[in-house]
């Protein structure tokens, strides 16, 4: 959360060298000229910005996505007001080889174009799950009236996703979000009906191995050696080695 906070703060924070004219690391933000095309910041060399007053990861957020099951990078001829830039960090220990890295909604680029231990934070689009996710008293008062008040037909992730993306004639609101995620559904040992409340043709098959996708050292899974005040943590996708974990679920 504290790399999080710092990849968050180059994306909405003025650059500290701002004078008169207030600047950004990202080009396109507050909002993406057409035919922009996004900017990747690196984590290792971010710029210095002007800190934040009110939140640890920038003043002018309303949802921060941390655990969800895809997302979009905005594209100016999808997202005409989404801000493009985002921050890449290579060799991000808590980040497991790409052979274990899977999506079934957003973008796989990250995957595709960048090598092993690559995450990414960016301005969420089309974000899907609502498995984990802070939000600010401004965005609050937003939602709660946006899609609680004045609309309310649509699952809680489809709907904060269209308002996020100021999609259906709503206003855009400022979501960003990390890729891999940072929270993401755990699969528990037993029946995989125990997964969901949702039927599936699945729910007889049983699974013999607790995990927690994308996640090297998920809680769950090393919650007894937590609990111990162990270090020696499980590695879910150690580097090097065969993918041996149970189907995708």
């Amino acid at each position: 959360m504290q790399d999080f906070a710092r990849s968050s703060n180059a994306l909405l924070q003025p650059l500290a060298s701002s004078s008169k004219t207030v600047k950004y690391a990202d080009p396109s933000f507050p909002h993406p000229e057409p035919d922009q095309r996004p900017l990747d910041l690196s984590f290792d060399t971010l710029p210095k910005t002007i800190l934040p007053s009110m939140s640890p990861y920038g003043d002018d957020w309303h949802i921060l996505w941390l655990g969800h099951c895809g997302v979009n990078w905005p594209e100016y001829k999808e997202d005409h007001q989404t801000p493009l830039g985002r921050v890449i960090r290579r060799d991000d220990p808590t980040v497991p080889e790409t052979q274990y890295l899977k999506y079934w909604y957003g973008t796989n680029e990250l995957f595709k174009k960048y090598p092993n231990h690559t995450s990414a934070v960016s301005h969420a689009s089309g974000a899907v799950c609502t498995t984990a996710y802070a939000i600010s008293q401004a965005g609050a008062r937003s939602a709660l009236y946006s899609i609680g008040i004045a609309e309310n037909s649509a699952p809680i992730d489809i709907a904060l996703r269209g308002w996020c993306d100021g999609s259906y004639g709503r206003e855009y609101h400022r979501c960003l979000a990390p890729q891999p995620q940072l929270f993401h559904q755990h699969r528990p040992k037993g029946y995989k009906a125990s997964y969901s409340d949702l039927g599936s043709d699945k729910d007889k098959e049983y699974s013999d191995q607790a995990y927690t996708r994308h996640i090297r050292w998920s809680a769950r899974v090393n919650l007894p050696r937590l609990t111990e005040g162990r270090t020696d943590y499980i590695d879910q996708w150690p580097d090097g080695e065969e993918f041996t974990h149970p189907e995708w679920y």
